[in-house]
């Protein structure tokens, strides 16, 4: 697959920015009012993933350019950047489908259309743009699960070492979002929410090891 490297790095120059941009903005490092606790949310360690990604992809692409000219390969860690992908969109789509519409706050904000919406569209689209198909192993779909389990079960290990989080209104909360939290909503929700978070990540890792698979056979 040979395409125009400037337009990959042009592509994942902008992602990054986009990237940073949201995650300074979100915790108030723009103006003076750093809340680090932000850093436990899985928006913005999902963000904080895709920015690594860009800046990759950018020094990769930097360098190749230079060793091999502007057109060829911009494909890079495929099957990483794939469970990164899933946990990009799994997370943009819970926001927009089940913190939103309960949100007390404007959530047409800077910082919310970048972390819930530009940044997760941006990686989705430079996959699907750049990335090598036919690369993606039936395997990858459940490793994308781990990066969502492992933050189920740090936000109980934060919890049983009493760890709170401040929202943006001033209340002090025991959980990040409100599925986790049992003591209001019982386990029964807590549950259903969580597993039914599962299914949506295992639904979209099948669904881009699918068009992988189509779009290998379309190369061959």
């Amino acid at each position: 697959m040979r395409r125009d490297r400037r337009f990959a790095l042009i592509f994942s120059i902008i992602g990054f920015i986009i990237a940073v941009a949201g995650i300074l903005t979100t915790p108030g490092e723009f103006v003076g009012d750093v809340t680090w606790g932000i850093i436990m949310y899985f928006t913005i360690q999902t963000n904080i993933l895709a920015a690594v990604l860009f800046a990759i992809f950018t020094v990769r692409l930097v360098k190749d350019i230079r060793a091999d000219g502007v057109y060829g390969d911009s494909s890079y860690y495929p099957r990483f950047t794939m469970v990164a992908v899933v946990s990009l969109a799994m997370m943009g789509l819970s926001y927009w489908i089940l913190l939103a519409p309960n949100s007390i706050l404007s959530i047409w904000t800077f910082p919310n259309i970048t972390t819930h919406g530009a940044t997760p569209l941006l990686l989705v689209l430079y996959y699907l743009l750049f990335i090598r198909p036919g690369n993606i192993k039936h395997k990858d779909v459940y490793y994308a699960t781990l990066f969502p389990l492992a933050f189920v079960a740090n936000t109980y290990i934060a919890y049983a070492l009493g760890y709170t989080y401040e929202r943006f209104d001033g209340e002090i909360v025991n959980f990040p979002y409100f599925f986790f939290d049992y003591a209001t909503i019982g386990w029964g929700m807590v549950s259903a929410f969580i597993l039914g978070i599962l299914v949506m990540v295992i639904f979209l890792g099948y669904a881009l090891y699918f068009i992988d698979r189509k779009r290998s056979k379309r190369l061959t």
